[in-house]
């Protein structure tokens, strides 16, 4: 799933009971966009999450912190948070 910079606000459990869901590309920094929680409980014990690549180290950090806080058992390994791409060729 691609969450787009555009996007305003993404309701609790909207990604939740989707377990092929691997691979969860932002294309924003702030977390504040998540309302609720558990938007993607239920989604693949490795799921990714993939922030654009002109994040900071520190941004990094508090936006991984703020999704595993908002998605309590779902992102249980650090390294899952990586500066990644959501198109094809970045993949």
């Amino acid at each position: 799933v691609q969450i787009g910079s555009h996007v305003e606000e993404v309701l609790e459990g909207a990604f939740a009971d989707c377990p092929k869901l691997n691979r969860i590309y932002l294309e924003m920094t702030d977390m504040k966009v998540f309302a609720g929680t558990g938007h993607f409980s239920g989604c693949a014990a490795d799921a990714a999450v993939l922030f654009p690549m002109e994040i900071t180290d520190e941004q990094l950090k508090t936006a991984a912190e703020a999704l595993k806080e908002k998605n309590p058992g779902t992102f249980t390994q650090n390294n899952l948070f990586q500066r990644g791409s959501g198109t094809a060729q970045g993949e």
